[in-house]
């Protein structure tokens, strides 16, 4: 039997029957028997047949095969003895009583401690990246049971694809397309407004093909169906796509399917905008042209942003989560040609991995596999890996992430529990004790005017230490801007590269392909080493001068009340926090999410950050952005790894004049001031973060103080109040230290 699909084929080259016909020397209802039975067709004319419409046999092959619809990959609903543990403590976190009060103190109210909870909770999500031509959309339909992404042998992807399950739809969308502008947050889908606002149109999977592929014409919208320059701008405005399926794969995860990366700088740059952290790598290489330099590039740029399951879960094997996948492996090539394939493409890759020691062969081979839809015993392996993943290791990894997480955070809410019922409890003290010249509205007036008093002193420190700081980071700046300046000239020297290629590349053909991809992962690895070091002074410069700072105390009147009510805050938190939040424009984040419990201090919601409260749900997880500087870095590496050198390398001192053509290379895409412009703006963007969470410390610490003062001024009997409002802080601090939370090492999680 025949596995062309000659009418699909000869449709997707753009020709009718009889202009085929004509190539081929024969009649139109030749053509038409042809297609209706291909079985038909003579051995010597297939060649002739593919030649005429413009493909070679594999890739015929691979095209004709696309159109049968593959077997869905099929997954359990993600997690239900995790889902049962969160549904059992929000239950539980009920029976905490919250008023008003609560609020004002900026203690954490249990609706919020159940959002932490569920927020940690949430299909992982597997992100597809490679070239252009590499079959990645088609193994997402591989993975999804259906042709729902356009395939194609020319690039296809347009937009970022996010597919999620039908089920999880938002109740506010109607249709299972929705196509988004370029300013879209994908971590925000679940959000109405800022879809709402987002949103270019919406419609069905011809919606998805009109506007996701790049062979259809500009789609028409109802705003611009008789004006074509008006449809083009809202065409280049479009960036993403969310698609709702019926896929059972879906049930356990969520799959970001990003435009192939070569194919236009355009296309690049959608794929390292995206804001969504991702918890799988699946990257595919084309068998045919495995691991190329611009491949290896793509991957170690992937590499330096991928903060390690096991740094986390020592159980989890090393790359566990990333998929390296050699594509189109069809039967026109043998086991051993695909085994020597990929083993040379994989020493290639290890051959680059200077700051990752423990990354070998072994385990890159290990996270390598096959894939040929149409042949079980080369796309099995890949799937079988996956549902495991997915239904079993992964799952059981973030059981313990959450473990961890609820431990620091129920530590954290019993601290500030404690220093919040300390100070009521001084308060209480003094207004049961008072003395007959001491009444109760003279307490208040003093605090009300130690209050204004503390409120400037506050934002005077808050000032003193924001410029101290700031003086710091420009130091620190301007000292790594000078050290990269001073590396990059060491390394993309002639007499560097040159020694480079002699020790790495000793066949003159491998080095055209490989060397300046090469360099250009060098250059990454040593800055990101250089950065990592100073950034690294951070914590020693200002960890003790933030904590002293954290200490604040408000003073009443010296003279009748002689006493100071503890103001508490964690710094610490606001300090990573602001870190955390810069992911994707510098490796800071990647940094601060290797520190432990500090590390994981992001910034997720008022509440939490007014208290520092440790929340790294997210912080341990891939992200997607080049470890180096944003989105333009990334493209430069890619045309610098996938770039033609010359047609000419041969003879005597051809090594010498590679480097040269390879620092020309460099000196053309302006590879150096990138780099120097890309780190600045990192640190500029550190200061402005830092200058906003310091600013932050000031308004809360005043903010804590007023809640007091308001309990106290708003009641008749303050005392009395005082003493209940003290007794629901204790009963429920008590609540929270009695969290109702098995870890998963003391029971048997049945996932």
């Amino acid at each position: 039997m025949s596995v062309f699909n000659l009418k699909s084929l000869r449709e997707q080259a753009g020709l009718t029957q009889t202009s085929l016909s004509k190539r081929l020397s024969i009649s139109q209802v030749q053509i038409s028997r042809y297609e209706s039975n291909p079985d038909t067709v003579p051995i010597g004319l297939i060649n002739e047949y593919l030649e005429a419409i413009g493909l070679d046999l594999p890739t015929a092959i691979q095209l004709s095969v696309q159109e049968a619809a593959p077997t869905a990959m099929q997954l359990p609903a993600p997690a239900t003895e995790l889902t049962q543990r969160i549904d059992l403590a929000c239950a539980y976190m009920d029976m905490i009583q919250t008023d008003q009060r609560i609020k004002q103190l900026g203690l954490l109210e249990n609706t919020e401690f159940c959002q932490l909870l569920k927020h940690s909770h949430r299909k992982p999500t597997i992100l597809m990246a490679g070239h252009f031509d590499a079959g990645k959309s088609h193994l997402v339909n591989t993975l999804l049971g259906a042709r729902y992404l356009p395939t194609g042998y020319q690039p296809e992807t347009r937009l970022v694809i996010q597919i999620h399950h039908i089920s999880d739809k938002p109740e506010f969308m109607s249709e299972d397309v929705w196509i988004m502008k370029k300013g879209f947050e994908q971590s925000r889908w679940q959000d109405e407004t800022h879809c709402q606002l987002n949103k270019i149109t919406a419609g069905n999977t011809q919606t998805l093909k009109e506007w996701a592929s790049h062979k259809y014409p500009i789609p028409k919208t109802k705003e611009s169906i008789n004006n074509d320059l008006e449809n083009n701008a809202v065409l280049q405005d479009a960036g993403s796509v969310l698609l709702f399926l019926d896929a059972p794969v879906l049930r356990g995860c969520t799959i970001i399917d990003v435009p192939g990366d070569l194919n236009s700088q355009n296309d690049d740059l959608k794929t390292v905008n995206l804001d969504i952290n991702t918890d799988i790598l699946i990257y595919t290489s084309n068998s045919k042209g495995f691991m190329s330099s611009a491949d290896i590039t793509h991957l170690n740029m992937l590499f330096n942003n991928i903060t390690p399951i096991n740094s986390w879960d020592s159980q989890f094997p090393s790359l566990g989560n990333i998929y390296i996948v050699a594509t189109h492996a069809d039967p026109s090539l043998s086991d051993k040609q695909i085994q020597d394939i990929i083993s040379g493409g994989l020493k290639r890759l290890e051959s680059t991995q200077n700051n990752h020691s423990n990354i070998d062969y072994k385990i890159l081979n290990n996270r390598c596999f096959k894939f040929w839809s149409e042949t079980l015993e080369r796309s099995d392996a890949l799937k079988t890996d996956l549902q495991h993943l997915l239904s079993q290791s992964l799952p059981i990894a973030f059981a313990r992430r959450l473990d961890n997480e609820v431990t620091q955070l129920q530590s954290d809410i019993q601290q500030r529990y404690s220093q919040v019922v300390q100070t009521c409890k001084t308060l209480e003290k003094l207004l049961l004790n008072k003395s007959s010249h001491l009444s109760t509205n003279t307490i208040i007036d003093s605090f009300s005017a130690s209050f204004s008093n503390e409120e400037q002193t506050v934002q005077n420190n808050i000032s003193h230490l924001e410029a101290s700081i700031i003086n710091k980071i420009d130091h620190l700046k301007n000292e790594s801007i000078q050290a990269i300046d001073h590396l990059y000239d060491s390394i993309v020297s002639a007499d560097n590269i040159e020694k480079i290629i002699q020790e790495q590349f000793p066949e003159s053909q491998d080095a055209k392909l490989y060397a300046s991809g090469f360099i250009f992962n060098l250059l990454q690895v040593q800055i990101d080493q250089v950065l990592t070091d100073y950034y690294s002074q951070l914590e020693s410069l200002f960890l003790a001068q933030l904590i002293e700072n954290s200490n604040s105390s408000l003073t009443l009147n010296e003279q009748l009340i002689p006493i100071s009510l503890p103001i508490p805050l964690n710094i610490r938190g606001f300090f990573f926090g602001s870190m955390a939040s810069l992911a994707g424009i510098t490796p800071m984040a990647a940094w601060a999410s290797t520190l432990g419990t500090w590390g994981g201090y992001l910034v997720l919601a008022e509440s939490t950050a007014a208290l520092g409260f440790s929340t790294s749900m997210t912080a341990t997880a891939v992200t997607t952005v080049a470890a180096i500087g944003g989105p333009g870095i990334f493209a430069t590496g890619l045309l610098i790894a996938g770039a033609a050198l010359g047609s000419s390398f041969m003879g005597t001192s051809w090594e010498k004049r590679l480097s040269n053509t390879i620092i020309k290379h460099f000196s053309k895409h302006q590879l150096k001031q990138q780099f120097l412009n890309e780190i600045n703006i990192g640190w500029e963007q550190f200061q402005q973060k830092m200058s906003h969470q310091l600013q932050a410390i000031g308004s809360q610490q005043q903010d804590y103080v007023h809640s007091i003062y308001q309990i106290l001024s708003d009641s008749d009997a303050p005392e009395n109040d005082i003493s209940k409002l003290i007794q629901l802080l204790e009963k429920n601090q008590s609540l929270f230290a009695s969290l109702p939370w098995k870890t998963v090492e003391k029971m048997e999680l049945n996932i």
